[in-house]
């Protein structure tokens, strides 16, 4: 190995400016040193491998456990995913057959709420803990006082005195506009379901749209039906529609701004203001319009 470093320092320096190029002798000293030392340091080499191969191996077989715990990871959360799927298609297909086995869909989905809660604790506490951990409790306090807030209102008339804005067009469909709108601007004061839950109280306390009122109208009953009808449709537009103009009009828009913040990104209402007015309030008129001039309504 030094005999062949030799002849290469030597073959090095015969490059260089003003040195003679290396002889052919030389570079037939270096070849044959070259070759002679190449045995040895394959050899060494090989036995190096084979040594280097059998840890390679070992350490193979040392990961492939944790490769393997990590492919039953992934499989566990594929399963853990598809169960979780089964029981939110369940607790759907049941409350969807609420006029067959008569149970209200909040008790249907507090029972499988409960009872998921139970068989993920016996199978892995942890899961359930963390689940725990990571949901949004702030949301839910939010919406549980805005709902004790609309009862509130309800209970000491405020709702009725609000109803009298449905008063001059009781007898038309043409309140249709006047309940999608309040109904949109409620939900970006009050979030989704309490204001949902205001104009209907709203709507129950018209005078006009009582049923016994109805039937006592005669023929004029059928205008105060149709209308009452458009009301409430007008209700699920502005639910829906209003929801998209400003982060409180809906859980979605509250959650979308907590996950983006966890992200870093800041989404302010404003922001959604702007894009949301000019986009939603044309679109509330023309579904509206549609109310009004359907005929099945």
């Amino acid at each position: 190995g030094r005999e062949a470093g030799l002849e290469l320092a030597a073959l090095d320096a015969g490059d260089g400016p003003g040195e003679a190029a290396p002889s052919h002798s030389a570079l037939g000293r270096f070849e044959s040193v070259a070759a002679a030392s190449a045995p040895s340091s394959l050899a060494g080499q090989d036995s190096e491998g084979d040594g280097d191969g059998e840890r390679s191996s070992l350490g193979s077989r040392h990961h492939s456990p944790e490769g393997e715990r990590g492919s039953a990871r992934d499989g566990t959360f594929t399963r853990t995913g598809v169960f979780c799927l089964v029981r939110v298609l369940t607790a759907t297909l049941i409350c969807a057959l609420e006029s067959v086995h008569g149970l209200p869909v909040y008790l249907v989905v507090l029972i499988m709420g409960a009872c998921s809660i139970v068989v993920d604790g016996l199978i892995d506490a942890a899961f359930v803990a963390d689940t725990l951990r990571h949901m949004p409790w702030e949301l839910f306090s939010f919406v549980t006082g805005f709902l004790v807030l609309a009862e509130a209102m309800s209970v000491t008339g405020i709702s009725l005195a609000l109803a009298s804005v449905f008063l001059p067009l009781a007898h038309t469909k043409s309140v249709a506009y006047v309940s999608g709108f309040v109904t949109m601007l409620f939900c970006n004061l009050f979030e989704t379901l309490p204001a949902t839950l205001i104009v209907f109280k709203m709507i129950d306390s018209v005078p006009q749209w009582k049923p016994a009122a109805i039937a006592a109208a005669g023929v004029h009953g059928a205008g105060f039906r149709a209308a009452r009808r458009a009301a409430l449709s007008a209700v699920i537009f502005g639910s829906n529609f209003g929801a998209n103009t400003a982060c409180i009009g809906s859980l979605g828009g509250l959650m979308m701004r907590r996950l983006a913040a966890m992200q870093g990104v800041v989404v302010t209402n404003g922001m959604l203001l702007r894009q949301g007015i000019p986009v939603m309030i044309p679109t509330m008129f023309v579904a509206c319009w549609v109310l009004v001039n359907w005929s099945e309504v």
